[in-house]
């Protein structure tokens, strides 16, 4: 058994069923050092105030023989918010993390695989991330490995358990401040290959126009921009179980090809890439497989309302400016 020295960061809110047996499997490691975040429930809604107690309780009765660290924030932070101050936090106290929230089960040897990798890359500030979760072998879309490595440099995030470095992470910037000048300069199609650049303007644009209870695009935009990379596994190394009524975003559990993923293992010595290049053929699968987007409905939705939204900032306006008028006419008549 590999001893696991690097910190692990326990997101959770209220799923105890998923806890429990996620806790049960990090266990089995004999983790050095333990963060466990648990966001506050909707205090108004009773059953969320008890799943999310369960899930405390949880935390709070381990007999781990390790370095441990509780926040439990006093308010419901959220699906974006959440997740982001959890990270924030860990990062003030490690300089390295892993990465894992409640509703994604992690195979043991994700653990190793993210060790080796945080100490090889720990330098290298073109390597942001390390994913453990890869939907094409999961689903069998890509039925095995053909290179001879175990990884890939990639411009994709699939942030299903992950690790990063406080270097990488003081680098995320979640409200994406420059993205419409980024936008105007047309950056991403100096940085990146013209599908995916065509696929994460239109989501970059999208997150920056709506309000949405999500972290990880931003994540996503914070590495593109800096010039960054992600890794991830010939193989997958994750079990997604979120689904139900107590998810956020993927309630529908037979709507999600990545339902009933499958575990393909790697080589517990890690085979390493030549060099930090980005596979630009598996970056295309994934674009094509995984996001889906822009898809026809959602774009003809998302431009109607902007439509909507900008007709109806001209008319409010051309109404002050018209009340304004009246007022001047009053006044000097």
């Amino acid at each position: 058994m590999i001893t696991i020295d690097v910190p692990i960061l326990v997101i959770a809110f209220k799923r105890p069923e998923l806890l429990d047996e996620l806790l049960e499997r990090i266990g089995q490691i004999f983790p050095k050092k333990v963060l466990f975040f648990c966001d506050a429930p909707n205090w108004n809604n009773e059953i969320e105030v008890k799943k999310s107690n369960k899930c405390k309780n949880l935390i709070e009765k381990l007999n781990w023989d390790c370095e441990m660290h509780t926040y439990f924030p006093n308010d419901n932070l959220g699906a974006k918010l959440g997740p982001y101050t959890a990270i924030n936090w860990a990062m003030s106290l490690y300089e390295e993390v892993i990465i894992v929230e409640d509703d994604f089960l992690p195979d043991i040897s994700f653990f190793s695989y993210c060790q080796q990798l945080l100490l090889r890359y720990k330098n290298d500030d073109r390597v942001m991330s390390i994913c453990g979760y890869n939907p094409l072998y999961g689903t069998e879309i890509i039925a095995s490995n053909k290179y001879n490595e175990d990884y890939y440099f990639s411009h994709c995030l699939l942030a299903c358990t992950w690790a990063t470095w406080r270097r990488a992470w003081q680098k995320m910037d979640l409200s994406m401040k420059k993205w419409k000048d980024y936008n105007k300069d047309k950056l991403l199609y100096n940085l990146l290959p013209l599908s995916l650049a065509k696929v994460y303007t239109f989501i970059f644009s999208y997150i920056c126009d709506k309000e949405l209870a999500a972290w990880d695009y931003q994540w996503l935009y914070s590495i593109i921009v800096n010039g960054g990379v992600c890794i991830i596994p010939h193989g997958n190394l994750v079990k997604i179980r979120g689904f139900g009524e107590d998810a956020t975003h993927t309630v529908d559990e037979k709507k999600c090809f990545f339902s009933n993923l499958k575990i393909v293992y790697l080589n517990t010595e890690l085979r390493h890439p030549l060099s930090v290049d980005t596979n630009d053929f598996m970056d295309e699968l994934v674009i094509n497989n995984y996001y889906k987007l822009p898809n026809i409905s959602w774009k003809v939705n998302y431009y109607i309302n902007k439509i909507k939204s900008n007709v109806l900032k001209k008319i409010v306006l051309k109404n002050i400016i018209l009340t304004k008028i009246y007022c001047i006419y009053k006044k000097y008549k």
